[in-house]
């Protein structure tokens, strides 16, 4: 550890401890000498005086080793790192100018079209016309930027802690799974993933009725790998 600057020298503060101990250990006979007393008086003072800063300086440094780092950990806000990631590739892609004006009015429409997770993350950023707050400017200025979309999630993570907290639901995969075998809630998700509803649906095989219809136009790789569409 770098040492600090005390009276023009620079000190560590294992070399203050073996000065004081030093000055307390001389004999006693050597503070017969009254102009002597007060030097070894003095050099007391000052080595702790050293020691005091030296000590400020240690537990500094121990207290930013040990505070814990704000970086986000593996997998967490999933659905706002994936997401903000496509957007920003997206603005790439259209070659749109970054600007927080332009990023905004693009990021409108990106969640216009959002889904499930996706739209209430937009929800929770104030992208939707819904929205209760609006910290939308917590996004496109950093963006504007080229800020990590990591670092991105992380200040809005401070600002709301429910947008970390949102997770993608776990895919289905479609082109095996036996649809009489999963729960309506599950069949109603997949349909909501894809905008769409059962009106009038009553039974399990109403859902499962509905998605079979509509597999080709949103999943046709699943629904041309099934055998019993």
């Amino acid at each position: 550890m770098a040492g600090e600057e005390f009276a023009g020298s620079t000190i560590r503060p294992s070399d203050v401890i073996v000065k004081l101990k030093a000055v307390q250990d001389k004999p006693n006979t050597v503070c017969n000498d009254n102009s002597h007393s007060i030097k070894a008086h003095e050099e007391i003072q000052q080595s702790s005086a050293m020691l005091y800063f030296g000590g400020i300086s240690v537990a500094l440094a121990l207290s930013l080793l040990s505070s814990p780092s704000l970086a986000l950990k593996e997998g967490e806000c999933e659905v706002c790192v994936t997401f903000l990631g496509k957007f920003y590739q997206s603005l790439k892609d259209k070659d749109v100018q970054f600007t927080p004006a332009e990023i905004e009015k693009e990021l409108l429409k990106t969640c216009k079209d959002a889904k499930g997770k996706e739209n209430r993350l937009c929800y929770y950023i104030g992208a939707t016309v819904d929205a209760a707050t609006k910290i939308i400017n917590e996004v496109s200025k950093p963006l504007s930027s080229h800020v990590p979309v990591e670092k991105i999630c992380e200040k809005l993570k401070k600002k709301d802690g429910q947008i970390c907290d949102l997770r993608y639901d776990k895919q289905v995969d479609l082109s095996t799974v036996d649809l009489k075998k999963l729960k309506v809630k599950d069949l109603k998700k997949i349909l909501e993933e894809w905008g769409e509803s059962c009106k009038g649906c009553a039974e399990k095989s109403d859902f499962i009725r509905r998605i079979n219809e509509l597999m080709p136009q949103y999943a046709p790789s699943a629904a041309s790998a099934r055998t019993d569409l």
